[in-house]
């Protein structure tokens, strides 16, 4: 108490000091001749009162700030049971099947040998031909030999033969994206269809002339509505011409014209996915049809120009800016359904996302223990037990401030995670993937989770705290939970024990 009331003083001494040695000088250089009554207003009351003007108006200052942070944040306590927050702001589960993912990144063309390569903390590297604002090659992720022939003729585009100065097509960023969701799209649009009508049957014919044969299936596929996700950045040409792309590719496999809608939609970045996931979830849970949703995302800062605004904008990864960002690519995509048939094994559950905001200058004691009640509340909402999760997926990166805040509070929650094989930064290995990052981190739960027959955990940042999360379960699991075989009740005590101590 002594030294905070010394604290507390020396401020005020200082600021009295020096308001008296102005009014001696302002008299000394005007000639002024001071009472008794001016030397106790001016060198006693006016200093005296100064300070404690100044003192209160720095505690109301502090005070509103304070404020203001716990009113950007989830009102969560250390000195609170975590149920009672919880609570306050969870909402009833409404978890969809998620049949397939299917992802194609600088790391692998498919989700398991991705994983791996995560797993191995493989970094991008220096790109052979772009440099920055000052000429230095830049660190960036990048599928090589990528072929965007294909893709400059879906779009008509004469980036072929246009060239910066580079040497880089001018459009390359939207042909790089285009070309990585091409094998995307492509599996995930055959795998959209159900196994008994995947293909007709040719019936035997009923003439003997040979020419009645009669094409029928076992039922009339599900209606598949698909959504593509695209940079906000790209211009509307561009966008309207990859939604047609993909509407050719979904009929040149097989489907038919009335059986599917494609709808484009631009997003500025990945929490605007983040939010378009939840509330496509919470419609298909509220709203059970017998279709199929099919999310599609791709994103591409590989090219001449995205580089030479990340530079000027000082937003470019190198040795004077450690915390900007290294630019990536990659395309995944997730097939949703609200009821499968069972015969469609194995089925994983996508549960609700949980949310938590963090303020700017959040403590990262706090940051910390707000992002494991983040995860906690997830593991309710999806009533699985800590103890059964098998692997964290996040979006973070090479970055400092979300990926320790993510793995201090991974350690806390799930202790017996390997941190180096079981949890998972993208943004270590695939650099800034935009709007693809969550799809790209629900593939990656996915294949995680069918390889464990396990459950999952997904964390979205964005860039600097954890803000969403949510779980990818087995059906099996989620069953056994829901029968009351698991009790995941009693790990909430133990996680708020571990993140207390």
């Amino acid at each position: 108490m002594m030294a905070g009331m010394l604290r507390a003083l020396v401020p005020l001494a200082l600021v009295s000091v020096l308001v008296a040695a102005t009014v001696i000088g302002v008299w000394h250089f005007a000639g002024a001749r001071p009472d008794e009554r001016d030397l106790v207003l001016y060198l006693g009351v006016l200093p005296l009162a100064t300070a404690i003007a100044l003192l209160m108006a720095w505690r109301w200052q502090r005070t509103r700030a304070r404020r203001r942070a716990d009113a950007a944040i989830v009102p969560t306590s250390p000195s609170l049971p975590m149920e009672a927050p919880a609570a306050a702001t969870m909402l009833p589960d409404a978890p969809v099947d998620l049949l397939a993912a299917a992802v194609m990144l600088p790391i692998g063309g498919d989700a398991e040998s991705a994983a791996l390569a995560l797993a191995q903390s493989r970094r991008p590297g220096l790109h052979p031909q772009l440099r920055d604002a000052q000429g230095f090659p830049v660190l960036a992720a990048f599928v090589p030999d990528l072929d965007t022939e294909a893709a400059a003729d879906a779009l008509g585009s004469p980036s072929r033969v246009q060239a910066d100065a580079s040497g880089m097509p001018a459009d390359t960023a939207i042909l790089r994206a285009l070309a990585l969701l091409e094998p995307v799209a492509d599996a995930l649009l055959l795998r959209a269809y159900a196994p008994d009508t995947a293909a007709a049957i040719w019936q035997d014919p009923t003439t003997p002339y040979g020419n009645a044969h009669l094409l029928s299936a076992a039922k009339a596929a599900p209606m598949l509505r698909v959504r593509l996700l695209l940079p906000a950045a790209w211009p509307q040409p561009a966008r309207q011409a990859a939604t047609q792309w993909l509407v050719e590719r979904a009929r040149m496999l097989g489907h038919a014209a009335d059986a599917f809608t494609v709808e484009s939609l631009p997003l500025a970045d990945g929490m605007e996915t983040w939010r378009l996931i939840e509330r496509l979830t919470a419609t298909i849970a509220a709203e059970p049809h017998d279709e199929r949703h099919l999310l599609l995302a791709t994103h591409s800062g590989i090219d001449a120009r995205s580089i030479a605004a990340l530079s000027l904008q000082g937003a470019l990864f190198d040795s004077r800016h450690p915390q900007a960002s290294i630019p990536g690519e990659g395309a995944a995509g997730a097939l949703l359904a609200a009821r499968t048939d069972p015969a469609e094994a194995p089925v994983l559950r996508l549960h609700r996302c949980v949310h938590a905001a963090h303020a700017d200058g959040t403590r990262s004691r706090d940051a910390v223990l707000r992002t494991g009640e983040l995860i906690q509340r997830a593991l309710d909402t999806a009533a699985q037990p800590a103890d059964r999760v098998r692997a964290l997926v996040s979006d973070a990166d090479h970055r400092a401030t979300p990926a320790t805040h993510i793995a201090a509070a991974t350690a806390a929650v799930f202790p017996d995670l390997e941190p180096l094989h079981d949890c998972l930064p993208l943004g270590v290995s695939c650099g800034d993937t935009g709007i693809a990052a969550p799809l790209i981190a629900l593939a990656m739960a996915h294949a995680r989770a069918l390889r464990d027959d396990a459950p999952a955990m997904v964390i979205g940042t964005d860039g600097r705290s954890a803000r969403v999360a949510l779980v990818v379960s087995p059906a099996a699991v989620r069953d056994d939970v829901a029968a009351g075989q698991l009790h995941p009740q009693g790990t909430q005590q133990n996680h708020r024990d571990a993140m207390t101590s």
